[in-house]
C-alpha cells in the first residue's frame, strides 16, 4: 500500500473546530458500531483516535507568549478533564 505524509498548519480555532469535529464523529461511529454496523464505521473510528493522537505531536508556537509549552497547552485544552465543546461549555 503507497503511504503519503500530510501536513497541515492550523490557528488555534481552527484545532479547536477539527478537534470538535473530530470528536463527534468518533462519537458518531460508535453508536454505529453499538447498533451492530461494522463498516465504515470500524475503521473510521480506530483511525480517528490515531488522528487526534498525532494533531498534538509536533506543535509548534507561531506567535503570542510562551507562558506555556504550547504541546502541553494543547494537552491540557483537549484532555478528559478539561474539554471546551463545540457549546463552549467546558467540564474540568
Amino acid at each position: 500500500m503507497t503511504t503519503y505524509t500530510y501536513e497541515l498548519s492550523l490557528d488555534d480555532f481552527e484545532m479547536i473546530a477539527l478537534m470538535a469535529a473530530l470528536e463527534m464523529y468518533e462519537k458518531y461511529c460508535s453508536e454505529q458500531l453499538v447498533d451492530g454496523a461494522k463498516a465504515p464505521y470500524f475503521a473510521h473510528h480506530n483511525s480517528l483516535r490515531r488522528i487526534q493522537s498525532k494533531l498534538l505531536k509536533n506543535t509548534s508556537q507561531t506567535s503570542g507568549n510562551n507562558f506555556f509549552n504550547e504541546y502541553t497547552l494543547f494537552k491540557i485544552m483537549f484532555s478528559s478533564e478539561y474539554h471546551m465543546s463545540p457549546t463552549g461549555n467546558t467540564k474540568g
